[in-house]
């Protein structure tokens, strides 16, 4: 394909997922209950990473294609951004499968003390949110100083420039992208072991008779399955499947990153991130419309109240018009009336001297 069709393709495609990524991230602050659990923070703090990437594609993209030159810094801090933001979000899908693997653990084996989430539970990922954010925030320095990304025109996409500084660090990440990754294969891993169990638990109570079904071991195997809720489930398919798409992106960087350009495959990416998340995340899916349907009808209602002022501006400027007119004409007959009797008066002050 020609570079200057695929540069257009790639900048219409990653312009439409920077305003989808705009209309999903105030989702996550917007609601209370999205705000405050784990789950949505660690969604929250993917979906920025992936803005980060995706603004950076999209500016370099449009460059490209128009034939702009832009400058170093530039250069330097956009290709910083995109390669620390990629490792970054690595560490929250790592994050992402050990906080399902917790959730599944406390249903199962905690079922009477289950709670949503502990405060040890909250200060912990809060903690490791914020530490990676520090870290991404110290590795760009390190990226604006001693190392360094470069626009790659072939691959129409970011790599590293030929630094040692670089080649450290492309050496560090490829042990970084093989042992988070193969964590977090062990938390998904664990998760099946525990739905597994789960599911044997519930036949064996389903071959029991009926008077043994409500012992309080088996009510308890109940309750645990309780916890296993649908939304729970959707939300470890999600994972899974978001983590899987990471995983085969990691291995084809590694392949060779040009052909298919390697970009290209990461706005596939997010765009699957983003349709699962709204398609199979219910809760999100309701407070996504929730919040659309609030703008469209304050947008609307601004027009409305902007159309009933003007009609209001117009009809106040047509009475003022009127009374003007009114005004022009009944003021020449006030005068006439006026003469009128200025004369009766001077015509009897002649008869009676």
């Amino acid at each position: 394909m020609d570079k200057t069709i695929f540069s257009l393709i790639q900048m219409i495609a990653s312009f439409l997922l920077v305003l989808l990524q705009l209309s999903t991230i105030p989702v996550f602050v917007v609601y209370p209950n999205l705000r405050n659990r784990i789950l949505y923070r660690i969604m929250l703090s993917i979906a920025l990473s992936d803005f980060l990437q995706l603004f950076a594609i999209f500016q370099f993209t449009f460059y490209e294609y128009f034939g702009w030159k832009a400058s170093d810094f530039t250069k330097k801090f956009a290709s910083g951004v995109y390669i620390i933001a990629w490792d970054h979000l690595i560490v929250q899908h790592f994050l992402l499968a050990l906080n399902r693997l917790i959730i599944f653990v406390r249903a199962f084996y905690f079922p009477n003390n289950y709670k949503e989430e502990s405060k040890s539970e909250r200060w912990s990922f809060n903690f490791l949110l914020i530490l990676s954010w520090l870290i991404m925030s110290a590795l760009q320095v390190l990226f604006m100083t001693i190392c360094g990304g470069i626009w790659d025109d072939e691959a129409v996409g970011f790599f590293y420039d030929n630094s040692p500084c670089s080649d450290e660090y492309r050496q560090l990440e490829f042990y970084f992208t093989i042992a988070f990754p193969a964590i977090s294969i062990c938390c998904y891993v664990a998760i099946i072991f525990i739905l597994k169990k789960s599911r044997e638990s519930t036949e064996n109570i389903q071959q029991q008779p009926p008077k043994q079904q409500n012992n309080l071991s088996n009510k308890k195997i109940k309750k645990q399955n309780q916890k296993f809720n649908k939304q729970e489930k959707r939300i470890l398919i999600i994972s899974v499947l978001l983590f899987s798409i990471i995983t085969a992106l990691i291995f084809a960087w590694y392949l060779d990153y040009k052909h298919p350009p390697w970009t290209m495959l990461f706005l596939g990416y997010l765009l699957i991130n983003t349709s699962l998340t709204l398609s199979m995340n219910s809760e999100y899916r309701g407070h996504f419309f929730h919040l659309w349907k609030k703008i469209y009808k304050f947008i609307l209602f601004r027009e409305v109240i902007s159309n009933n002022v003007t009609d209001v501006r117009q009809q106040q400027q047509t009475a003022v018009i009127k009374l003007s007119t009114t005004a022009g004409t009944g003021a020449p007959l006030f005068l006439r009336r006026n003469e009128a009797n200025n004369a009766r008066n001077e015509q009897t002050k002649i008869n009676n001297p």
